[in-house]
């Protein structure tokens, strides 16, 4: 079994090579527990080939069994691409205006040194904070008091020390609703008649 960093987005390449006798092996993919057929093959001699392509969404677990009819009995490979990269930014997807809102960018990293930038309409921003836990990190960008100069696409990318990057979009827009007013109830006392 082998382990393999690869930035989301990317295209993973699993290729099994065996040799045979006089049959060729048949080979069987599975990617995190599902069986699947998109796989290439081919073979020279007594050389067979398999490879599988796998988009990079997230974590992959791949197993590959090799079935030998020349000797009835078979071989199981395994690997496993450990995805990094921006994995989702939450929000409020409608605001009201003059409110204050956090935007939170998600990553799975490799390292706490990822380079985190926030944009909006091609204008960089700061972040408000930034929080490395388990192979994460979250970057917050805290939204004052939001005009309508704040609506719009919000765009979060992390560079990575090997060069690669990664990036996430999320769509802010002001909401119709009628905005209750605010009640502290800590100091409404009840009148008495």
């Amino acid at each position: 079994q082998w382990y393999q960093r690869r930035v989301r987005g990317d295209v993973a390449l699993f290729t099994l090579t065996t040799d045979y006798i006089t049959n060729v092996p048949a080979v069987h993919w599975r990617v995190n527990s599902l069986t699947t057929v998109q796989y290439s093959e081919s073979y020279t001699g007594s050389e067979h080939t398999s490879t599988l392509q796998w988009p990079v969404t997230q974590d992959i677990e791949v197993e590959a069994t090799v079935h030998f009819a020349d000797v009835g009995g078979y071989s199981v490979r395994r690997a496993v691409v450990l995805a990094y990269g921006v994995e989702g930014i939450t929000g409020p997807e409608k605001v009201h205006l003059g409110d204050s809102y956090n935007l939170t960018c998600s990553i799975a990293t490799i390292e706490e040194d990822a380079t985190i930038t926030w944009y909006r309409e091609n204008n960089q921003l700061l972040p408000h904070s930034r929080v490395h836990y388990d192979n994460k990190i979250s970057s917050v960008l805290h939204l004052n008091d939001v005009s309508d100069s704040d609506i719009g696409i919000y765009m979060c990318n992390a560079e990575f020390s090997d060069g690669k990057r990664s990036s996430g979009a999320f769509y802010l827009t002001q909401t119709s609703d009628c905005k209750l007013p605010m009640i502290d109830n800590a100091s409404w006392t009840p009148a008495l008649k």
